[in-house]
């Protein structure tokens, strides 16, 4: 017979789509293959937190979209850095061999961009267990990258407000309507 139940993002506040989104994600599934989501109310960096104390997944993490020819991960491209950072973050990179370096320096930041409110969360998430281990040199960089994606959403804010007082105002041969 047919099961309902109200899963867990549903009691979840509505979070912007980001590479999935479970508000639509079962329409993908099928008979043969259910979708589910699990545990969406934890964060990116409480899941590193948790993955960061497990030995076995630190011997054999691979996030690289493009590795080297001999295995692992690069260690430069986003993906990279940013896992990176969240094991710095948890003190757990120097126990991971799968990267090539065990620390990072401001220079390594440099494919880190903030790009939405997810990824803007998780940065933020990150700075204070940084500065915990006194890495202000990388809290000084990720500040840096938040206080220019904020400074784009307030562009983008008055980009939006200029185009609907410039939508609502009456235009020059265009029909007025008539009052009544």
């Amino acid at each position: 017979g047919a099961k309902s139940s109200r899963p867990p993002w549903m009691r979840l506040p509505r979070w912007p789509p980001w590479g999935t989104d479970g508000w639509t994600d079962y329409l993908l599934g099928s008979e043969n293959l259910q979708i589910v989501h699990d545990a969406l109310e934890v964060t990116r960096t409480r899941k590193a937190r948790d993955l960061a104390g497990w030995d076995t997944f630190l011997r054999s993490v691979r996030v690289c979209l493009h590795p080297p020819p001999e295995g692992g991960n690069c260690g430069r491209c986003e993906k990279c850095v940013r896992t990176m950072l969240a094991l710095l973050a948890h003190g757990r990179l120097a126990a991971c061999p799968t990267f090539p370096r065990q620390d990072l320096s401001p220079a390594d930041l440099v494919p880190i961009r903030v790009t939405s409110p997810q990824f803007r969360a998780f940065v933020a998430e990150l700075v204070l267990p940084l500065e915990a281990l006194g890495r202000g040199d990388l809290t000084a960089v990720l500040d840096a990258r938040l206080a220019k994606y904020e400074r784009h959403l307030r562009r983008r804010a008055r980009w939006w407000r200029r185009l609907g007082r410039w939508w609502r105002e009456p235009r020059q041969g265009a029909a007025q309507p008539v009052p009544r």
